[in-house]
């Protein structure tokens, strides 16, 4: 576990029929003190690789249960 949070945050926009959500992601990536420019960046990228995957499952699991009432995955 890290003590470090993500923050997340949905900004809802009003349309003629329905609504527009954005959500946006700051990752907080822990690094050590000696770590150089790179291995930073590619902690970074691992992070934001992560977090996509686990944001698609969810909005495709959101989709589902919209669609049909049940979500398929089970993890």
């Amino acid at each position: 576990m890290s003590d470090l949070e993500d923050t997340i945050t949905v900004d809802l926009k009003e349309l003629e029929q329905g609504c527009e959500m954005t959500f946006t992601q700051l990752i907080h990536v822990a690094q050590e003190v000696n770590w150089t420019e790179s291995e930073i960046e590619t902690a970074r990228k691992e992070m934001h690789d992560g977090s996509e995957v686990g944001w698609n499952y969810m909005f495709m699991g959101l989709k589902e249960l919209v669609e049909t009432g049940k979500v398929s995955y089970k993890g």
